[in-house]
This record gives C-alpha cells, sequence and structure tokens, in this order.
C-alpha cells in the first residue's frame, strides 16, 4: 500500500474509533466466492473520468450493481450485485474515499488529493462511466456524503489541511447547477468529522471524533447553523459509518450494526445486528451499505493495523446478519466506501 494512502487524514481518524479485539465470532471458511473479472481489462466504452481512464460493460446499465473505492489503487470497482462480475470501475486522478447513492440510482463519490487542494464531489449515474457533475468543496480533504432523500440535497463532510478545519458542505440539488454550498463549521473540539446520513425528516446526522470523549453522535437539524451532540446516558455508542433505516439509525464498528433512536436530543440503542462468520479482525472502519434487507461492505481496512487487507466484499442479509456470498479475486487491494444502486425498473 502507498504512503500516501497510509497516511489519509480521515483513514487515521477513523482508526481511532475501531477496536481490533477479537469477538469471539469464528471465522467460517466455507464462504462462497463469485467468479470475477479483471477490472483493467480493456473497456468496451470507456470515457474519461478526472482526467483518467473509466469504463463500464453495456450490461451494467441493467444490472443491480455494489460500488466499491479502493484507496489504494484510486478507482471505484463496480461489480453486479447478483454474480460478483466487474462490470466497470471508475478511475481518479486523486483518492476516491466515501460513497453515497440516492433513490434515482445516482452514485456520489467524495474524492481528494492529500495534502494539496480542497476536496471532490462527483455524480455519476447508474452503470454509466461519464460523470454529470462534479463539485468542489470549499475547504479541506472530502470525507463522506449523504443524499437528502426529501430534497435531493447532498451533504459532504470535510476536514484537516489544507485549507480550514473541519466542515460540512450541503450541496442544492442538483449537483450541477453550481450553486454555492452551504457551509457549516463543526466545533474546534472536534479532531474529525467523519461519516454522515440523513434521517427522513432532514436531520443531518454525524459520527465525529472527539479529542477527548471519543466516538459521538452529532445532528445538524434542518436550517440550523450548529451541530448538536446527541446524550447516550450511558449507552456505549459505537460511533463509525451510519446510514437511516426507516425508524432508526445504523452505525457500527463492524461486525456489528447498531440500531439507535434519537428522540429530543438523547439517543438509546435499541438493537445490535451482527454479522455472521466473521469477526472484527476482518474489518476497518469501512464504510457499510444496507438496502432492500441486504447489507454489503468490505473485509478489511486500508491500514495495516488489519489482519486482512482490504480486498472482498460480504453480502449478508439485514437484519439478521446471515453471510449470502462473498466478492474476491477483482484485483482490489483496499477497499473502503461502498454504495448500492439499483437498476430502473
Amino acid at each position: 500500500m502507498t504512503s500516501s494512502a497510509r497516511s489519509i487524514f480521515f483513514v487515521l481518524a477513523a482508526s481511532a474509533l475501531v477496536a481490533c479485539g477479537d469477538t469471539g465470532v469464528s471465522r467460517q471458511r466455507d464462504t462462497v466466492t463469485m467468479p470475477q473479472s479483471d477490472a483493467r481489462l480493456p473497456a468496451t466504452n470507456a470515457s474519461d473520468a478526472d482526467g483518467v481512464r473509466s469504463w463500464m460493460l453495456p450490461e451494467a446499465k441493467r444490472e443491480d450493481l455494489v460500488y466499491a473505492s479502493d484507496v489504494d489503487l484510486k478507482e471505484v470497482f463496480v461489480l453486479s450485485l447478483a454474480t460478483g462480475k466487474v462490470v466497470g470501475a471508475l478511475s481518479f486522478r486523486d483518492l476516491p474515499w466515501g460513497l453515497c447513492s440516492g433513490g434515482s440510482g445516482h452514485v456520489f463519490v467524495a474524492h481528494f488529493r492529500l495534502r494539496a487542494v480542497p476536496g471532490t464531489i462527483t455524480e455519476f449515474g447508474h452503470g454509466n462511466p461519464d460523470p454529470i457533475s462534479s463539485r468542489t468543496l470549499p475547504a479541506g480533504e472530502s470525507g463522506a456524503c449523504s443524499v437528502d432523500a426529501r430534497s435531493g440535497d447532498i451533504a459532504v463532510t470535510s476536514g484537516g489541511a489544507p485549507r480550514g478545519g473541519n466542515t460540512v458542505s450541503i450541496f442544492a440539488a442538483p449537483l450541477q447547477k453550481k450553486t454555492l454550498p452551504r457551509v457549516v463549521d463543526a466545533p474546534g473540539t472536534l479532531a474529525a468529522v467523519l461519516y454522515c446520513a440523513y434521517d427522513n425528516r432532514g436531520n443531518l446526522f454525524f459520527t465525529p471524533v472527539a479529542y477527548s470523549t471519543g466516538p459521538m453522535l452529532d445532528v445538524l437539524e434542518p436550517g440550523s447553523k450548529s451541530l448538536i451532540t446527541i446524550n447516550f446516558n450511558g449507552d456505549q455508542f459505537a460511533g463509525g459509518p451510519l446510514q437511516w433505516q426507516e425508524a432508526y439509525l445504523a452505525t457500527s464498528s463492524l461486525p456489528a450494526i447498531q440500531q439507535v433512536t434519537v428522540s429530543e436530543g438523547n439517543g438509546e440503542i435499541t438493537g445490535t445486528a451482527q454479522l455472521r462468520r466473521v469477526n472484527n479482525k476482518d474489518f476497518g472502519a469501512n464504510q457499510f451499505w444496507i438496502q432492500d434487507g441486504e447489507i454489503v461492505a468490505p473485509f478489511g481496512c486500508p491500514t495495516e493495523n488489519c489482519r486482512v487487507k482490504g480486498d472482498k466484499l460480504g453480502v449478508w442479509t439485514y437484519p439478521k446478519g446471515r453471510l449470502v456470498k462473498v466478492f474476491s479475486g477483482f484485483g482490489a487491494r483496499a477497499l473502503f466506501g461502498v454504495t448500492l444502486s439499483k437498476a430502473p425498473r
């Protein structure tokens, strides 16, 4: 793995959220490995994303797709959810990090050049290598993103050098309108603003890292200019990636998924889903994505702190956590971000 990828601000901050002790769940060896193709095969329809070659097979537009970012190879692998076949790749000159998608199936990639210029958020249509739009953040490195299901607005977290501290940029939909984003500054007491997720009422939740208190949950209410910290009354909040699930927030220190309800500034852990046939030495602070009763997450992590290199993806039922399939052998090295994009029906 490259030294630049190891030193990414968000990798280091995210690693602080993850405990690497064994949960006691034994690693099974009879997982299914799906057939793969090499993402660097000649493209059937090549395009140019961020100045480098991207490609997508024609069949990709008809299939449900998994998008997974590799911070070492500077690519986003695109795989068929049904078969695990690599059907495309989005290539970047900088580091693709957090991924998210909206109800339209459009995929957003947060990417940045380490210690160089502020990060970028780029939008792609389902199964299409041509970017629809790309916007530069006002300051800092791109982290994670989330799409507001009500308005279509896109929130992108940002933190660290070179220009400014921790901010959240909210771009009005559609992204190609080129309107200036609304920028919210995070308190100086936070070491990093990392993952984010909109709920069904337009509240934007974050899992920042505090200098003194460790994992915590903050919320930005619609129209507000400041973050509010959620009180957990003694419950041990995991922190890590976030996603809204109908009536609660799903968050994680993989392979456990906490189910968190929030009411009047108070948070409560109301359930836990355990991903089976793996243990937490198989994961870093990777993203996960839940959709239509399935959860997808990368194995391993993009630092050398993990036992397993980040070259596989798992698919489980949710919330039961039954391992359905494993995608491997497609040339990945340091997978981190992941999202699903369903084909138009």
